[in-house]
């Protein structure tokens, strides 16, 4: 009796998080990055950044079309590509999805590097347990590099041996925390804490 909780959690914060985010200042904003993504399925789950980047799979990236993503179960690497640049007006930004049992997530943020365009890695999801670069709210959330290239593309490779079905919000601090708050007082009054 006491698993039911946990066994409904992950749905209960997918709707949570799923919420538009409602807040007073005009500057803030949640864009569901999935209407202008793409997305790779890589069965192998062996392709690196640079495989991506060298451009050999240009023509295999599909539109998604869609807020969500929804890859379901499956053994494949799912990698997303969307551009950050068509969101410049974001402030403080941040990534998250809503869902929490995601197992392996890894962000390629297109930063400005030493020697030219590089990446900077964030890692998240529960396999990757202390070492993860998410905040550990309820479910992954990155705070993005000051130092993004918003006019190039950012990569992200979502690898879960449960199911892979998210949104996958760029947003800044104050929409989130207002989304924050509204998952904290709904999960509050679910679990009657």
């Amino acid at each position: 009796l006491m698993m039911i909780p946990l066994l409904v959690l992950p749905a209960i914060v997918l709707y949570a998080g799923s919420l538009p985010a409602q807040t007073t200042d005009p500057g803030s904003a949640a864009i569901y990055a999935g209407l202008d993504a793409e997305y790779l399925a890589d069965p192998s789950g062996n392709l690196t950044i640079n495989d991506i980047t060298a451009g050999n799979f240009e023509g295999e990236f599909l539109p998604n079309k869609k807020k969500h993503f929804g890859f379901g179960l499956s053994n494949n690497a799912n990698w997303i590509r969307f551009r950050p640049g068509n969101h410049q007006s974001i402030r403080e930004p941040l990534l998250y999805f809503n869902y929490t049992s995601i197992g392996d997530i890894r962000v390629y943020v297109p930063v400005a590097g030493e020697k030219g365009p590089d990446y900077q890695l964030l890692k998240g999801g529960i396999a990757n347990g202390p070492r993860r670069d998410d905040t550990g709210f309820v479910f992954p959330v990155f705070t993005l590099p000051d130092a993004m290239d918003p006019g190039r593309d950012m990569y992200i490779r979502v690898k879960s041996p449960f199911t892979a079905n998210f949104q996958l919000v760029l947003t800044d601090r104050n929409a989130f925390d207002a989304a924050k708050l509204r998952i904290v007082l709904f999960l509050a009054f679910v679990f009657g804490i």
